[in-house]
């Protein structure tokens, strides 16, 4: 077998793992910066503060982040295949149900931040912390809320050798993120801290869906209307529960809330399985389950 070395090929190659490269490292100063801003213009106390809001956050990452694992091989073999209206399929679809799982998760997170703080760290401590961090809390949710229909589009800029548009992006929010912090910490407080998130995600994450639909020639219009806008009614879904805010008030451990909070989100789901989603999101759902039936 003879072995020949492709310039070419080489620095494709190369270039794509810089990219993820400088990608990860991105995606670590996020995460990181923001606590250390807090260090460096208040007091040691508030940094706790801002990371416990800020940590209880981040694990909503865990949603899309497991999806886009899921997706970003699917996306490469159909985009292989040149099976491109599946792809387009799959890129909307994917987003729509990011959207669906984190809804119900995020609403409750915002609504009882207060409560959940106090009865998590419990005390006397509870109660500074959920006056310190509850605002923190509320805005962080938000913004991973937003940022998380992203992935699928961070997915569709690698698959299709756009991951330096995904990169600049990046760096440029990046850049947006310390400015902001830097000006507004002083002023805010831990709640400067948080605001750039929010804000980052509001304006810099519709850049790379614009990027990543243009890229596939899917129009914005139509990926927003098969995607988002048919998540959002599932807000609607969860609107009673603020009326249950006074009885969850009354829960005196941590155990009780979240077991309230578990049924809560157990009867959202069961009504979108009912009377959301159809026939077709089921089956993809019971798929990814491992629990489908052979498609006829």
């Amino acid at each position: 077998v003879d072995i020949v070395f492709h310039r070419a090929i080489f620095r494709s190659i190369m270039g794509f793992g810089l990219f993820v490269f400088v990608d990860a490292i991105l995606a670590f100063f996020a995460v990181q910066f923001n606590k250390i801003a807090v260090g460096l213009f208040l007091e040691a106390k508030y940094v706790t503060f801002y990371a416990l809001a800020d940590n209880v956050a981040v694990y909503l990452w865990f949603i899309p982040l497991l999806l886009y694992q899921v997706i970003l091989p699917a996306m490469s073999h159909l985009h292989a295949m040149n099976d491109l209206k599946r792809f387009h399929e799959l890129y909307a679809r994917v987003t729509r149900y990011i959207l669906i799982l984190l809804i119900p998760i995020a609403f409750l997170v915002i609504l009882f931040a207060d409560i959940f703080l106090r009865l998590w760290i419990g005390g006397a401590a509870g109660v500074e912390t959920a006056a310190q961090a509850t605002l923190v809390l509320r805005v962080v949710a938000t913004a991973v809320l937003i940022g998380s229909i992203v992935h699928p589009s961070m997915a569709v800029l690698y698959v299709v050798g756009r991951a330096g548009v995904a990169v600049r992006v990046k760096a440029i929010q990046m850049a947006c993120n310390v400015s902001l912090c830097f000006l507004l910490i002083p002023e805010y407080g831990i709640l400067g801290a948080a605001i750039p998130k929010l804000l980052q995600h509001c304006f810099i994450e519709p850049l790379i869906i614009f990027f990543a639909t243009r890229s596939i020639g899917v129009p914005l219009g139509e990926f927003y209307r098969k995607s988002v806008l048919q998540a959002l009614p599932c807000a609607a879904i969860l609107f009673p529960v603020v009326f249950l805010r006074p009885l969850v008030e009354q829960t005196g451990s941590l155990l009780m809330f979240l077991g309230v909070m578990a049924v809560i989100a157990a009867c959202y789901f069961l009504v979108v399985w009912r009377f959301v989603l159809n026939d077709e999101d089921r089956y993809y759902v019971r798929d990814f389950l491992g629990r489908s039936k052979p498609k006829e």
